[in-house]
């Protein structure tokens, strides 16, 4: 869960300015007002008070040096709504989302085992240019974590001081460490470690998006539905899909069985944690889709740091939108496919007409052959009219634990090639696979666990499917006007 600092609460190093934002969490009408016009990581002025139109993204002088967290005690308590000096965006997270406790700045030392674990990334706005979530676990009792940085490994000259809270299930309590560093430069490789002076953790790498609108090249993976018991088939797809030089991943749901079960989410994050050889998570940020099985549990929510509510959202990524979206935790969270999600995927989609690629991901197919889910009949009547009227390019299922892509639909019919919109199924990275079928949208169906990277160049997509043996699976390609 995403939680961000008051200005009273936090005093990081940046030497810049903390000013008031609008909440990006108040509604889809404000997440899409806030971005009508590409942000290029400066502020966008929306606040009334005296310091309106200072721009927090960049430095005021120099940064003083990074020092220890100070002792815990009433003032480093925080609450709602909370906001990261030198972010541009707060959060307010819903009430059903509340579940974390002992809420606190950075604060105290490292106690016991107090070395981060599984250290990972996220975006935590609606600007993968300028700003990227770290988060990261610790034994209970510690409750210091800061982050420091740089663009040069040797000389990690920038800091955000983190926070901590923990949650509580049946199988035992965790506590979580996070911290957004903003007002990073767009295209650009920095240099990271997390945790504090007695425990930090190794240092990790990562590089920003390309500005919003650039036609710069990047390359992305797509892959979901690892849930079983070692999830080793998953730890093997990260070492694959990092080693084809995919710079985030878009994940479709469905990382564990129970997702209201902390052990089985902790072998997941093992498997996501850095290696001897590799970096995994902790160097490729990770955009996330709820899926039926995480059931909206705390586990999930608190190890992720996304815009808005967390459960609808989007991220502008060099010349790309991709629009994730939750149809599967309506049951706890009271949304509706047909008008809530409805009305937020419309309005995200209107607010960027000239983006050159539109993506949306969530866990329900809208065409699936396979014999065990199949196509999804209320999200084809709810969404995929937007699909079509916006031209949304390609949209990213999981659910059913095979392989599918389909030809580009368009009012329920094959079209060219550009002219609608392509469904891919790709799942069953460890969950049990499913008999896959064919049908009229079938262009390539395949019962075997995989994973999809996706290469952009300008105006050109490219995309290869491989199986976990490295053998290619499926190929496609596209080239806009």
């Amino acid at each position: 869960m995403r939680f961000l600092l008051t200005c009273s609460a936090l005093a990081v190093a940046t030497a810049a300015a903390c000013v008031p934002f609008e909440d990006e969490s108040a509604g889809a009408e404000d997440v899409v007002e806030d971005t009508a016009t590409p942000d290029t990581g400066g502020e966008t002025d929306t606040s009334t008070g005296e310091d309106a139109g200072m721009d927090v993204t960049e430095d005021a002088g120099e940064l003083e040096p990074w020092s220890a967290p100070g002792a815990c005690g009433d003032d480093t308590v925080f609450a709602y709504p909370v906001q990261f000096q030198g972010c541009d965006f707060t959060f307010d997270p819903p009430d059903w989302q509340r579940t974390q406790r002992d809420l606190q700045v950075s604060c105290g030392e490292a106690t016991g085992d107090g070395a981060p674990q599984s250290v990972h990334l996220t975006y935590p706005s609606n600007d993968a240019a300028h700003a990227v979530g770290v988060l990261w676990m610790t034994d209970y009792e510690t409750r210091a974590g800061d982050v420091q940085y740089g663009t040069d490994p040797e000389n990690l000259d920038r800091w955000q001081r983190g926070i901590t809270f923990s949650y509580d299930l049946v199988d035992g309590e965790r506590r979580v460490h996070e911290a957004h560093l903003c007002g990073l430069q767009a295209n650009t490789t920095y240099y990271y470690r997390a945790g504090t002076e007695s425990a930090w953790s190794e240092v990790f790498t990562f590089t920003t998006a390309p500005e919003f609108g650039n036609d710069d090249a990047f390359t992305f993976a797509v892959t979901g539905d690892t849930r079983s018991p070692t999830q080793e088939m998953w730890g093997q797809a990260l070492d694959d899909i990092e080693e084809r030089g995919a710079q985030f991943l878009v994940f479709t749901g469905d990382a564990v069985d129970v997702g209201t079960i902390q052990a089985q989410w902790d072998v997941w994050w093992t498997q996501g944690t850095a290696t001897a050889d590799t970096d995994r998570l902790s160097s490729m940020p990770i955009m996330y889709a709820h899926g039926n099985h995480d059931f909206v549990g705390d586990p999930m929510w608190a190890m992720m740091a996304y815009p808005g509510d967390e459960q609808n959202y989007y991220v502008r990524f060099g010349n790309a939108l991709f629009i994730m979206l939750d149809d599967s935790g309506l049951i706890w969270t009271g949304q509706t496919v047909e008008e809530d999600i409805r009305n937020f995927l419309r309005e995200a989609l209107d607010a960027h007409p000239d983006v050159t690629w539109r993506f949306v991901a969530h866990h329900k197919p809208i065409y699936s052959a396979s014999t065990n889910h199949g196509s999804t009949r209320q999200l084809q009547d709810a969404w995929m009219p937007l699909y079509e009227e916006f031209g949304v390019d390609m949209v990213f299922n999981g659910h059913d634990h095979n392989y599918e892509r389909s030809c580009p639909v368009r009012e329920e019919r094959c079209v060219a090639d550009g002219d609608g919109t392509v469904y891919l199924v790709a799942a069953g990275i460890g969950a049990p696979l499913y008999n896959n079928g064919e049908d009229w949208w079938t262009v390539t169906s395949r019962k075997e666990p995989t994973y999809v990277i996706v290469d952009i160049d300008g105006n050109e997509l490219s995309m290869t499917t491989f199986d976990l043996f490295g053998t290619e699976v499926d190929t496609y390609s596209l080239t806009k006007d």
